[in-house]
């Protein structure tokens, strides 16, 4: 004899209506877990910020005090201070790569400028200028590429903006003006940063294969760029001419204005992850609130914080996990953080669903009796 055993309907759909119900009854509302980072120093006058977080979770930052600066990475709840001097040259730390890559700038007796750090080792990065003129390396992507810019001060006031790809500079054009200042690159080598137009004003740019895209908004007085993603989205802020400043989303040549707190007047866009999610804040007076725009919807962030922190939150950055990093003032200090979203129950029932559906779809087993 043989006996088929296998989930009917009605099981699972009675289980689903279980697991929902008990969901129901759960408190579903989003939170964030709090890390201070950058702590290597006793020091009480210390502060620390963290300004870059890659998408192995490998944070770059710095502890300052009166007298010292030490950069630092953090990984899984450890902070790594980093040694950044090698045979004379030191190096100061500007981005790094999800393979651990790091650019910035580096200087010796004999020579100063943008520079790779990989494994410890610096390797300079050839620039136009003189030993007067300031170049420096302000971002790499996971290919290897740099950019960066070249400044000649003085009577010329020129900024060069710099693609290095395999070690070559390439000149990344202009708007009409004499800056062009690269912030980000993507995977797809596409570069974007602040450009000056031919009467001095701030636009910003997307540099992609060759062609420089002026990235304007009619009632801009100056632009500002936060990043951006693989995909090509930018995420940046604007200024009019009061000085007010609002986030916007660019992408696929449209700018798009980004909704604001209910009640706030102004806000800006620091960071945006593959995800097309982007961090900032939105504000009033002088009072502001972290928030995540995602898909052009906002939250507020600080509200899903423990309020006891009492910190005050300025993003600079976000992953493709949701990790979000910056820097918090809290009693007359500066504290390097990062948030990491916690699952909401919903997740775990949607794990529970989809066990539930393999079951239902795995093949039938048989009892046979023995005879």
């Amino acid at each position: 004899m043989s006996i088929t055993l296998r989930p009917t309907r009605s099981w699972i759909a009675l289980t689903t209506l279980t697991l929902f119900t008990a969901y129901s009854h759960v408190h579903a509302v989003p939170t964030y877990s709090l890390t201070e980072i950058g702590t290597v120093t006793s020091d009480p006058n210390s502060h620390s910020y963290a300004s870059r977080i890659n998408d192995r979770g490998q944070i770059l930052g710095a502890n300052w005090s009166p007298h010292t600066l030490t950069k630092f990475i953090w990984q899984a709840g450890v902070t790594r201070e980093l040694n950044l001097t090698e045979n004379g040259n030191t190096f100061f730390l500007s981005a790094l790569n999800s393979a651990g890559v790091g650019v910035g700038f580096a200087q010796s007796n004999d020579q100063a400028g943008p520079a790779l750090w990989r494994d410890g080792h610096v390797v300079y990065l050839p620039a136009p200028g003189g030993p007067t003129d300031y170049r420096l390396a302000t971002d790499i992507n996971d290919l290897g590429e740099a950019v960066g810019f070249a400044y000649q001060g003085y009577l010329s006031e020129i900024c060069y903006g710099l693609l290095w790809r395999n070690g070559t500079p390439i000149d990344l054009s202009n708007l009409g003006g004499k800056i062009t200042l690269p912030i980000d690159i993507n995977n797809r080598s596409q570069v974007v940063g602040t450009a000056t137009t031919a009467d001095g004003t701030e636009h910003g740019f997307l540099w992609d294969n060759g062609t420089i895209t002026d990235i304007s908004h009619p009632n801009a007085a100056a632009i500002q760029i936060g990043g951006i993603n693989d995909r090509g989205q930018v995420a940046g802020t604007w200024r009019d001419s009061s000085g007010t400043e609002n986030a916007f989303l660019w992408q696929d040549g449209h700018m798009i204005d980004l909704p604001l707190l209910p009640g706030d007047v102004w806000s800006g866009a620091y960071g945006i992850n593959e995800l097309g999610q982007i961090v900032g804040i939105s504000g009033k007076d002088y009072a502001s609130h972290l928030v995540i725009w995602d898909n052009q919807c906002i939250t507020d962030l600080t509200c899903l914080i423990d309020a006891a922190s009492g910190w005050i939150f300025e993003p600079s950055g976000i992953n493709s996990d949701g990790w979000i990093i910056g820097t918090a003032h809290a009693a007359g200090h500066d504290y390097g953080f990062l948030l990491r979203p916690v699952p909401e129950p919903h997740s775990i029932v949607a794990v529970c669903l989809t066990m539930l559906l393999l079951l239902s779809r795995r093949p039938t087993r048989h009892l046979t009796d023995a005879r």
